[in-house]
């Protein structure tokens, strides 16, 4: 069974180059950018060797610790993990999920995420010099930690979002850190210092992520007792994620079917009971929003946003009045994957006025988006205690917030990415898309920043320099600006949508 699926993964790799020029482009890309990083990384192992114990130590476990972590969060807040192996497309053959779990896991580190941590890891293990041959092992055991870590967040969490229920409870668990972060910071920024790097490389050390790196380190020392315990927390780590995957593989193969939302009149039915197209239009937008795992996937990094943002500043500086616009601009530009999460249901919209399409999806996102960007200005004047700054905050806010809806309203226009289909699990993305999905977000993003600076230099100019005047011209810039984007976006993104909406439609089905 692994050398079926490594051979299968192989081939599906191999297939996208036949696909869209996008992907190939995509993937292309990838390599190239893979193949620099193991390059830099090879070509630092002769300096880094030079260095002392102790910053070979604590960068070892530390770094060790970022992948794992990296590998088990990066899918469910950026592009989604590699799903192309989807263990429920297995489900007709009987296969067991004992029986697919090894080639699986094998079958992940074939692409060039995992080639290029499993290679980094297994070179930079000689930077131990006469320990090479012990901190090898450790990097396998490391890497190996990665993967299963990576499984289990992504089908069991993927999974957990079916469930509204369980939505709100991790939405919770998820804000914890931020009430943490701030009681820490309450005190002003986190510093570090030249002693900081070891300590933590320590505390790391007797944690999941960091316990296969540190044993290497214990060894070094000669401290044979400490690395048989962090032998034996990575040993019970590893046992516990493999089974976890085992049981979320076993479950996701016996019921395949991940939507469970029910067909029911909802409330949403009666507020938004309305003959009008764009009320309706607005009305099936909002419950996407409110009951669509895929939906609910892009809100999850809502609460961790705060967290940057006190640890950053410890809740004092200025730059927490950038918290309104970050969050207001994280909603707002979730339109651009609108068309690509109706999928083959976009056809509903076609013979709509495309103004209406466009409109009815900015009120549905304006309606969490508007709360969002009130409480964060609110708590961030609070936070600073510079009440006086609340014109410039309120205008970044609310510029950003206009001409996010309306460049991402032309961009869902005339760019469909590859994204998670409905009911499938929203932290999957179809191999080799990763990159033309972020080539395509960072032209989008570089569109908005130009169009941000006549409202956003004032603004950051009179947070900085002081200037009560300078702030209100900022926030009359910021609605004139602002609301004229978001109009022009959604009448120029409505021309786009009733001359080629067929043509959209196409490319909609086609990146399935």
């Amino acid at each position: 069974m692994v050398a079926v699926l490594v051979r299968l993964k192989l081939s599906l790799l191999a297939n996208a180059f036949r696909r869209s020029v996008w992907q190939v482009v995509g993937l292309v890309l990838a390599l190239v950018y893979g193949l620099s990083l193991v390059t830099a990384q090879l070509a630092s192992i002769p300096v880094l060797a030079r260095q002392d114990a102790e910053f070979i130590e604590s960068s070892w476990v530390i770094a060790g610790s970022l992948a794992v972590a990296g590998w088990a969060l990066v899918p469910i807040f950026s592009m989604g993990a590699d799903m192309t192996l989807d263990p429920r497309r297995f489900a007709p053959f009987g296969v067991s999920a004992g029986r697919m779990l090894p080639g699986l896991g094998i079958a992940t580190l074939v692409g060039v995420p995992g080639a290029v941590t499993l290679v980094v890891a297994v070179a930079n293990a000689f930077v131990w010099k006469q320990l090479w041959y012990v901190a090898a092992p450790c990097a396998l055991a490391g890497v190996a930690l990665c993967v299963v870590a990576s499984r289990v967040t992504t089908i069991w969490v993927g999974r957990l979002l079916g469930s509204r229920a369980a939505r709100w409870a991790i939405g919770a668990a998820v804000a914890v850190p931020v009430i943490v972060a701030a009681a820490v910071s309450a005190h002003g920024p986190v510093r570090f210092d030249a002693t900081v790097a070891p300590r933590v490389g320590d505390v790391l050390g007797w944690t999941p992520i960091g316990a296969p790196w540190a044993v290497t380190v214990s060894i070094a020392r000669g401290e044979w007792g400490v690395a048989i315990a962090r032998s034996g927390i990575t040993v019970t780590a590893f046992a516990l994620l493999v089974w976890a995957w085992w049981d979320g593989l076993r479950r996701a193969m016996e019921n395949p079917a991940q939507s469970r939302t029910a067909l029911r009149s909802g409330r949403l039915s009666g507020v938004w009971r309305t003959r009008s197209a764009l009320g309706a239009v607005a009305a099936r937008c909002l419950t996407y929003w409110l009951r669509d795992a895929r939906y609910a996937a892009g809100l999850a990094m809502a609460p961790i946003v705060p967290i940057m943002f006190v640890l950053a500043t410890g809740g004092r500086g200025l730059a927490m009045l950038a918290l309104g616009p970050a969050l207001v601009f994280l909603v707002m530009w979730s339109i651009s994957a609108d068309v690509g999460y109706d999928g083959s249901a976009f056809w509903m919209q076609i013979g709509l006025p495309g103004f209406v399409d466009r409109a009815g999806r900015v009120i549905a996102a304006s309606a969490l988006a508007i709360p969002l960007g009130v409480a964060s200005v609110v708590g961030s004047l609070w936070s600073t205690g510079r009440w006086d700054l609340a014109a410039p905050a309120i205008a970044v806010t609310v510029g950003t917030l206009g001409a996010s809806a309306g460049l991402a309203s032309v961009l869902s226009a005339v760019f469909v990415y590859p994204v998670p289909a409905a009911g499938e699990n929203p932290f999957s993305a179809p191999s080799g898309t990763s990159a033309v999905n972020l080539l395509t977000q960072l032209a989008g993003w570089a569109a908005l920043m130009v169009v941000c600076v006549p409202f956003a230099i004032p603004a950051i100019v009179a947070i900085w320099h002081g200037g009560v005047a300078l702030g209100w011209v900022s926030l009359a810039l910021a609605v004139a600006v602002g609301g004229g984007a978001c109009w022009a976006g959604l009448r120029w993104g409505g021309r786009l949508i009733d001359r080629n909406g067929p043509e959209l439609l196409a490319k909609v089905i086609a990146v399935r």
